[in-house]
């Protein structure tokens, strides 16, 4: 996933989430993550799920905070956060939920999975 970025002055509870289709099964045990560069809306809390199917049931997996990035420099804005699930876990859709954000709202710069 290339930039994602929920509504623009969301509301906490508001639906921030997408979903990845991986294109088969994948196993997995860790994720790559860039949070945003930007003062008016940095990702903050977020859940990953996982499923087999589009629709759910989903299991979920990570219940985690990104870096705040407004500490970050200029110069090195795209700084990947590698983060390890407890276990590894195989399944074609992950889905991508932000819990909290600060300011207007949140987003990624880049996701992905570390296949094993």
């Amino acid at each position: 996933c290339n930039s994602w970025f929920n509504c623009n002055d969301c509301n906490p509870g508001d639906e921030a989430s997408f979903i990845l289709n991986l294109g088969c099964k994948q196993t997995f045990n860790q994720i790559r993550i860039v949070n945003v560069h930007d003062s008016a809306r940095i990702s903050k809390q977020f859940r990953l799920h996982v499923s087999n199917v589009e629709s759910g049931p989903w299991e979920q997996v990570l219940d985690t905070e990104l870096e705040d990035t407004r500490q970050q420099l200029d110069y090195n804005p795209f700084q990947l956060q590698v983060i390890s699930l407890d276990k590894k876990t195989t399944a074609q859709f992950v889905k991508f939920e932000l819990v909290s954000w600060i300011g207007q709202s949140g987003g990624l710069q880049y996701f992905d999975i570390i296949r094993i």
